[in-house]
């Protein structure tokens, strides 16, 4: 298997082997098992073709675990399969999971375990975030037109996000899952407080972030060409002047980065689990 080391463009082509579909382009070459049905996102946007990019990159240091936090586990299943898994059933173009090196070979074999109704394909990260979202959107098919970032340490979104979206997306050119700030916030400058934020205006930014295609590749490349790097995808749509909607988000939506959000995870799983959570399977 070989990953994109850049941003490049590519053919893909399709085919099928041993009921394994393989998608080939320069630079990348991914086999994951899926149908080789057609999905449209929805019958009310039958001609939108959704992507999702899960950067999957990142070290977690802040976690102090032996291994990457993509691959730490949750009652016996890594976080990366977990989210992954919960995309499974959600009739998507496309999905690419942007990883480290150090990560390859366990990636390969979670994607290989996953039987999804979309290519899943891999793409080498950068050295931030917005380096690795930036190649991956480079390696989407040239059909998409619809593109979501996901974080791969959030497990728990709520697949209902993109039913709200896609209603939104007519008006707007991104929308992100968001939940009102629930403390006080102080801007603070050097450990003095300059002033208390009304709480009322502030949310605090999840993902899935999702955008209309050519407005969050021009935002990323504007971004890149002038140095700037944002913390989140949202900001650097915002900052060509793009207009961009908050969803209210569920608050299981946790990001797990540090070791009390492995133990807040750990509870959120229980209890989906004494629910018989059943993975959401319609579109819009």
């Amino acid at each position: 298997m070989r990953y994109i080391s850049g941003r490049t463009f590519f053919r893909q082509e399709t085919f099928r082997k041993n009921h394994i579909r393989a998608c080939r382009c320069t630079g990348v070459e991914i086999f994951a098992k899926h149908s080789l049905k057609t999905y449209n996102y929805s019958m009310k946007y039958p001609e939108r073709k959704l992507a999702v990019i899960i950067p999957a990159a990142g070290s977690g240091k802040r976690m102090g675990q032996a291994v990457p936090k993509p691959l730490i586990r949750l009652d016996g299943m890594t976080i990366l399969e977990r989210t992954l898994r919960r995309f499974s059933e959600l009739p998507l173009y496309e999905m690419i999971v942007v990883i480290s090196e150090a990560i390859r070979k366990e990636t390969e074999r979670i994607c290989s375990r996953l039987e999804t109704p979309f290519p899943l394909r891999l793409a080498v990260g950068g050295k931030e975030r917005q380096d690795s979202v930036w190649n991956a959107l480079g390696a989407l098919d040239r059909e998409s037109d619809i593109v979501a970032v996901h974080d791969a340490a959030r497990p728990f979104f709520d697949p209902g996000f993109f039913r709200r979206a896609f209603s939104l997306l007519e008006t707007h050119d991104g929308v992100v899952a968001g939940c009102p700030a629930a403390y006080t916030m102080k801007k603070v400058s050097g450990m003095l407080i300059q002033e208390t934020l009304p709480r009322e205006a502030l949310w605090q930014a999840n993902t899935p972030q999702i955008f209309h295609r050519k407005i969050l590749e021009d935002a990323y490349r504007d971004a890149m060409e002038n140095g700037f790097y944002g913390t989140d995808d949202a900001m650097l749509v915002e900052r060509r002047g793009g207009r961009v909607a908050v969803t209210p988000d569920t608050p299981q939506n946790i990001k797990i980065t540090t070791v009390p959000d492995l133990f807040a995870a750990e509870q959120i799983l229980k209890q989906e689990k004494e629910k018989e959570y059943v993975p959401y399977r319609t579109g819009i």
